[in-house]
């Protein structure tokens, strides 16, 4: 039967405490050409080049991989670097040769043996005629009571390697994703152009016949030798040419804002909105704060491409009850956003849906330099924003 523990003697627990606290040395217990040994064991077993130094700087140990490298890699003096020359004494003859990297290597090292810095490290290039190599160099203190430290040298050739590599990738990146902006700016400007010439034909042309129509059917409607019957049929042939002279007008202010010239990006944007709740019945409220005027006429006009294509997403797909539409401008950026109270859609979905113009906003936003972001779920609306940066490069922007 187990019962409770007899209690010690209060020496006895003194005594039990201490031996617990008391550091125990990782050598304990061994004869000192076994510490020697082991601690030997541990410096060859390391794959990167280290030597223990004294307070003095002399080189009182280097394992295999140091001793390797010297041996295969300074045929001027090997035993410059190994047991017993002074690696202060190296780093400094290194610097009397104006090599930068022995100069910062030297302060690290006196620094670290004289007790003023708890270690050091740097890398630096030791190319060979056949290879580019690199290194890194860690120095920490010895703990001990004659002081000095530990020197190691990892070589980080294909880490360097490997981020040369990953720094091109990015270049190379960068440079494709500039082309392709490039590309998106001269089809969309391409694209404004060929709107642009349409509207002005709607405009200039098939407007100008259709009211001389209208005019002529005019005359023909006061002449008082037509039949009742002939006079109502050209009543309603003339309201039908006015309805489409509308409508022209209509088609030809989409296909190219003149008002965006006239007006400048708020008022158009503004009149979009009350135009686009006039034909749709629904609320649209707007909201607009410190837009500055000096925008390009590229930024402005795809703001309003955007605020377009937004609107007729919402007329088409959302099945909204209000809508909401904001610009301004605040942190160095214009924020636009188009909220709706819509059916929504989720995540998922969106890769699917074809045809809602989101192509078209992101290459608009991606040629400004900007960011597009879409937040939606079903049944509950949809919400687009975008921010667009005064500052920096931002493509076509005026200074």
């Amino acid at each position: 039967m187990k019962g409770r523990s007899k209690p010690e003697p209060s020496g006895k627990r003194r005594e039990l405490s201490e031996r617990q606290e008391k550091p125990v040395s990782w050598d304990a217990g061994r004869t000192s050409w076994q510490s020697d040994t082991f601690a030997a064991g541990v410096l060859a077993s390391l794959r990167d080049h280290v030597a223990v130094i004294d307070s003095s700087g002399k080189i009182i140990a280097v394992n295999t991989a140091w001793r390797d490298f010297a041996l295969n890699n300074d045929a001027r003096s090997p035993a410059a670097v190994l047991e017993g020359a002074n690696y202060l004494d190296v780093c400094r003859r290194s610097t009397e040769d104006g090599d930068e990297y022995a100069e910062k290597a030297l302060k690290g090292l006196e620094n670290v043996v004289s007790h003023r810095a708890g270690g050091f490290s740097m890398e630096y290039p030791c190319s060979s005629p056949d290879e580019e190599r690199w290194f890194i160099m860690t120095v920490v203190p010895l703990r001990l009571p004659g002081g000095g430290c530990v020197v190691s040298h990892t070589n980080i050739t294909e880490l360097k390697k490997a981020e040369r590599e990953l720094r091109q990738s990015e270049q190379a990146l960068r440079s494709s994703r500039e082309e392709y902006r490039m590309l998106a700016r001269r089809l969309i400007s391409a694209d404004e152009d060929a709107r642009r010439q349409l509207a002005r034909e709607l405009h200039d042309d098939l407007s100008q016949r259709l009211a001389v129509l209208a005019m002529d059917t005019g005359k023909l409607i006061g002449n008082q030798e037509a039949s009742r019957a002939v006079t109502e049929a050209l009543k309603r042939m003339q309201e039908s040419m006015n309805t489409l002279a509308k409508d022209m007008h209509a088609i030809a202010r989409q296909l190219h804002p003149s008002m965006l010239d006239d007006l400048g990006l708020v008022d158009a944007i503004e009149t979009a909105c009350a135009t686009f709740s006039h034909h749709e019945g629904l609320p649209v409220q707007f909201r607009s704060g410190d837009v500055p005027g000096s925008l390009s006429p590229e930024v402005s006009l795809n703001l309003y491409r955007i605020v377009q294509e937004g609107l007729n997403n919402i007329s088409k797909h959302a099945g909204a009850s209000s809508v909401s539409v904001s610009i301004e401008a605040k942190n160095d950026a214009i924020h636009l956003s188009i909220i709706d109270d819509g059916a929504g859609f989720d995540r998922p979905a969106l890769d699917r849906i074809r045809g809602l113009g989101l192509a078209s906003m992101r290459e608009r936003v991606d040629i400004m330099g900007g960011a597009l972001t879409i937040e939606s779920a079903p049944n509950q609306g949809t919400k687009i924003r975008v921010v667009v940066p005064l500052s920096g490069e931002q493509p076509g922007r005026k200074d």
